[in-house]
């Protein structure tokens, strides 16, 4: 019973307390497992997660949550046969009530794509879970056992570029570009702080010019069998494969090409409209002497 979701009806609303009717039992809501944006009302049907029961002179106990992050977990269960199923594991959870969860997923079977299968077509089956907590923003992302790869993917909707790994201190110096830093971080840091949650890795963020960037201050990062990596700044742990890398590279020598064709078209317009002023300007300095010369001795 414990861990299990339940829909319950609130009849009974005391100060900040919840009392839900389970059918056999009474659920209480306490403050501290409520969810803050939630508004509760009396007769409202409302699912919660069983967290603990506790026996009473008055019968069953039963305490119960929307703010622990297995209820998370236990509604894609409910949404997800994968799951159900063992097919599709969540790996890892990470939630801030009310605002956002993080989840890493993972799949046993390679046909199938374990952050697919929780989205679902169209994403139905994520905007259910959605719907259940009021909109509460959801972001999936695959797991991983390379910590470089995870650490990366925990760290979506931001692209990474880099990660060095100390894994004796288990800290991880992530590496974005510049106008990816911010969404690295997230407002008041919500993204990097449920990343370090999801991981179990204190992540720092630091933004680079361009994608690899130029930076050589860099320390020596760490690979899972303890050599080190590199693939961007000195010493960054790879994360990315060779063709990947090629295709930004080249993606960004792309970027300069352009700019540089640009900077000549505009240098070939200005070159041309100052050739079309010279003549513009010399049969006027010709004709003014020619055009006083018989005006004066006309007027006499």
């Amino acid at each position: 019973m414990v861990g299990t979701i339940v829909t319950g009806v609130i009849f009974r609303m005391e100060h900040d307390l919840v009392v839900l009717d389970l059918g056999k039992a009474h659920g209480v809501l306490l403050p501290s497992e409520q969810v803050p944006s939630d508004e509760y009302r009396t007769g409202q049907r409302l699912k919660v997660l069983i967290k603990e029961v506790k026996d009473s002179g008055r019968g069953p106990e039963v305490l119960v949550s929307r703010a622990d992050p297995e209820f998370i977990s236990k509604l894609f269960e409910q949404e997800v046969p994968e799951i159900l199923s063992g097919v599709v594991r969540i790996e890892a959870i990470s939630r801030e009530p009310g605002s956002r969860t993080k989840m890493a997923v993972s799949s046993s079977d390679d046909r199938v794509d374990p952050v697919g299968s929780c989205v679902g077509q169209k994403g139905v089956r994520v905007q259910s879970v959605i719907a259940e907590i009021h909109g509460e923003k959801v972001d999936i992302v695959p797991f991983s056992d390379n910590e470089a790869k995870f650490i990366a993917a925990a760290l979506s909707p931001a692209k990474v570029t880099d990660v060095v790994l100390n894994r004796e201190e288990k800290t991880a110096v992530v590496t974005v570009p510049e106008d990816q830093q911010s969404l690295a971080i997230g407002k008041d840091g919500q993204n990097a702080r449920l990343a370090n949650k999801l991981t179990k890795w204190r992540i720092d963020i630091k933004g680079v010019v361009g994608a690899f960037g130029d930076d050589s201050e860099d320390g020596e990062g760490s690979s899972l069998d303890g050599e080190s990596t590199s693939i961007g700044p000195k010493g960054a742990s790879g994360i990315w494969d060779d063709v990947i890398k090629k295709v930004r590279e080249e993606e960004a020598q792309k970027k300069v090409d352009d700019e540089e064709a640009v900077e000549d078209e505009v240098s070939e317009e200005d070159g041309e409209a100052e050739a079309r002023e010279v003549p513009e300007e010399t049969p006027e300095e010709e004709t003014l002497p020619d055009a006083e010369v018989p005006l004066v001795p006309s007027e006499e």
